[in-house]
């Protein structure tokens, strides 16, 4: 699966990491 830069941002959130 591709992720969009919405999905990636999510997933980064999710693990504590929000970069964007």
């Amino acid at each position: 699966k591709i992720f969009t830069k919405c999905e990636l941002a999510r997933k980064l959130r999710a693990e504590g990491m929000d970069g964007f």
